[in-house]
């Protein structure tokens, strides 16, 4: 349980109140506690003023542990204050830190400091009670900091003061999020059913597998209707940090009948990661009525975690944006960009995580859709 709040101001300045005790507010103070928000100072990220006020360089994501807080700035480098003893601050050190210091680049594949490497930025960062966790661009991951019981993943129970590369599966090589998936989606188009899925990135990705069963039937077994070794659109990147779209037909569907689909991928070394499921209830052609009204759905399910899809009808074609924000009314995630939609039923999924792809914290959230004049919104709450 953390001791203290940390807060991204839009700015990419940050925040701190709470608990003080270990520097963890980053004020350059000891100060045993603070009720409203202090201002963390500058620390290794500038020589005056404060984390984050470098327009060029802006705060774009932060986390916090029970005793020690983490930045992450646009230029991909990792910042970090607060408690030390178990080395979870990444300087290698052990000495409390009451302003921000550069976590170094330990296994990472830059030069000095952890991010430093332009062509593999740190993408992501997140604390646990006593250690620290960040991604990046190229999958890879790292850990520092207490590792009693294995909590680094490099299958020792050695603490670390500087980043180490989390093992994979079985101890075998470094653990890699071979694809960073952004959307799933799955809806009838006629009398078939369209799914669409992008990635942001992908990590020795062979390729995707897609299953699907029917949900008449409550013993419905899954079966694989498509996959990279049959179908050529189904082929993965390989390794790529670019954005790409893919689309596959199922055409084999009947009509009043509900399937569920499911999406898979898998890496060089053969390992399938499966990314959740939709579901399409086929509706005849006398049931498929353009929608009369404008409308934002209630969004499924409510609360959340870590995936909710909100869905939507239009009378007639339009340029639609769909954005979620936070309670300051901050736009925390761009879900739909002025793209163009036809007269229809969508749906969009949400995974949680901001436009970085940082997990959000637990909290309320609200979900705008915009076309021309048309605003529609609603509160969901994201559970972790």
């Amino acid at each position: 349980m953390a001791t203290h709040t940390v807060g991204l101001h839009i700015d990419g300045t940050v925040y701190c109140w709470g608990r003080n005790y270990e520097g963890q507010l980053g004020d350059g103070t000891t100060t045993a506690r603070r009720t409203t928000p202090a201002k963390v100072v500058h620390g290794a990220y500038g020589v005056s003023g404060f984390l984050g006020d470098d327009s060029n360089n802006k705060i774009t994501a932060v986390a916090l542990g029970a005793f020690h807080s983490i930045a992450l700035a646009a230029d991909g480098t990792v910042y970090s204050w607060g408690r030390n003893a178990e080395g979870q601050l990444g300087n290698n050190e052990t000495t409390q830190q009451i302003t921000p210091v550069k976590v170094l680049a330990g296994a990472y594949s830059g030069t000095t400091y952890l991010g430093d490497d332009s062509n593999n930025k740190i993408t992501a960062v997140a604390l646990g009670y006593n250690h620290s966790i960040a991604l990046a661009a190229d999958g890879t991951v790292y850990c520092w900091g207490v590792n009693g019981d294995g909590q680094l993943g490099d299958n020792t129970t050695t603490q670390s003061n500087t980043p180490i590369k989390v093992h994979g599966v079985d101890n075998v090589g470094d653990l890699s999020l071979p694809v960073e998936l952004t959307s799933f989606t799955a809806r009838q188009e006629g009398s078939t059913v369209v799914l669409e899925w992008i990635t942001e990135s992908e990590i020795e990705n062979l390729g995707f597998i897609l299953g699907r069963r029917n949900l008449k039937f409550e013993t419905g077994n899954w079966e694989e209707i498509a996959s990279y070794k049959t179908h050529a659109e189904l082929w993965g990147q390989g390794s790529t940090t670019s954005r790409t779209e893919y689309q596959f037909t199922d055409a084999a569907v009947q009509p009043s009948w509900t399937y569920e689909y499911r999406l898979a991928d898998v890496d060089y070394s053969g390992n399938t990661k499966y990314h959740g499921t939709r579901s399409v209830t086929i509706k005849s052609d006398d049931q498929l009525l353009i929608p009369e009204t404008f409308s934002l759905k209630p969004a499924y399910p409510n609360p959340f975690n870590p995936y909710t899809v909100i869905s939507f009808a239009l009378p007639e074609a339009a340029e639609v944006s769909m954005r979620v924000m936070d309670v300051t009314g901050k736009t925390v995630r761009l879900l739909v960009n002025n793209q163009g939609y036809p007269a229809g039923e969508f749906s969009i999924l949400w995974d949680g995580q901001s436009n970085t792809g940082v997990p959000l914290s637990s909290g309320v959230y609200f979900i705008q859709l915009t076309t021309g004049e048309n605003i529609r919104s609603q509160k969901i709450v994201l559970l972790r």
